[in-house]
């Protein structure tokens, strides 16, 4: 009877101390891999989560900026790190919902990663050049359909970029004939041309095009988005201005590689979609006119896939090809 007692208590010694390591997850601090260099959309979400996820998840968790090839060398880095948790990656639109289309990458979206949270959304707004003699999109419409190939559209990032693709849904859905000019330089540049006259539109997104907006340099026909933003309430959505079904945005969201176990992968999605219910998060996401989300894991992955879905038939049907 001794000896039986003395083995019920060394076992449930041993089971006291038998405590798998991820189940102390985290113990040390946590990286936010980000595709793209500083300073701008990508690289402020990923910050924000990283502050906001600190505290309740007790570990420091730093940022790294691995920009290139718009976006896939972070998302390479991501997709072959262990899957402990403690490497993360900010995914975006062209990285997860674009590139993949148009180039042969090393990571499949899919299959090679963890989709955490949907962090946020940028809407895209419809913007003109002032002197162009339209006040709304069924004029811009009208006047681009007597004019065909005559009038053009930036697409800042160059060809295959967001804006490029929008700029193609664009001449889909109004079935007019917009000419592209590709900026691989950045938005800048194309909204300085666009002020300048010698672009007539653009799809950009508002973090980038807001400050033009509301200066009155460059006129907002609509936002491409399901309802009307806060920071521009008398600017008519696609929708409400004749173009239904003319959705563009640009997401931002958080992936680790695939394999995350289930624990791990369900407390870092609950530490991000706490936070970006938290009013300082959402008050500073506004300043970046981006809408919280915080989806998480399946509702994320699904999301992902739609966004795939609309620019694979923009591609196809536009017969985009990367040169």
């Amino acid at each position: 009877m001794t000896l039986r007692i003395a083995s019920i208590v060394l076992v449930a010694c041993c089971s006291l101390f038998a405590v798998p390591a991820r189940a102390q997850f985290p113990d040390k601090p946590i990286k936010i891999i980000v595709g793209n260099a500083p300073g701008g959309a990508t690289d402020i979400i990923a910050r924000l989560v990283a502050k906001h996820i600190s505290g309740p998840l007790g570990q420091p968790v730093i940022v790294e900026n691995r920009p290139g090839a718009s976006g896939a060398v972070g998302a390479m880095a991501v997709a072959g790190s262990p899957p402990d948790g403690y490497t993360l990656g900010l995914a975006a639109t062209s990285s997860m919902s674009v590139n993949p289309l148009l180039r042969k990458l090393q990571y499949d979206p899919k299959k090679d990663f963890t989709h955490l949270t949907l962090i946020a959304t940028i809407p895209h707004a419809l913007i003109v050049n002032t002197n162009l003699p339209v006040t709304n999109l069924k004029e811009f419409i009208s006047y681009a359909r007597a004019r065909p190939t005559q009038l053009n559209y930036g697409s800042a990032g160059g060809q295959s970029s967001v804006q490029h693709l929008a700029g193609a849904m664009l001449n889909q859905m109004a079935a007019i004939q917009l000419t592209d000019v590709p900026f691989d330089a950045g938005g800048s540049k194309a909204v300085t041309e666009l002020m300048a006259g010698r672009l007539d539109i653009m799809s950009l997104d508002l973090e980038g095009a807001l400050p033009f907006i509301v200066s009155g340099k460059v006129r907002a026909l609509a936002v491409a988005a399901d309802s009307r933003i806060a920071q521009l309430p008398d600017v008519p959505t696609a929708a409400e201005a004749g173009l239904p079904g003319f959705l563009m945005r640009g997401w931002y969201g958080i992936v680790g590689p695939a394999g995350l176990p289930k624990d791990v992968a369900e407390r870092l999605a609950k530490a991000m979609s706490d936070a970006v219910k938290t009013p300082e998060m959402r008050e500073q996401l506004a300043h970046i006119a981006a809408t919280p989300e915080g989806r998480s894991l399946q509702s994320f992955g699904d999301f992902i896939e739609g966004e795939r879905a609309k620019f694979a038939k923009i591609i196809k049907d536009g017969n985009i090809k990367v040169e």
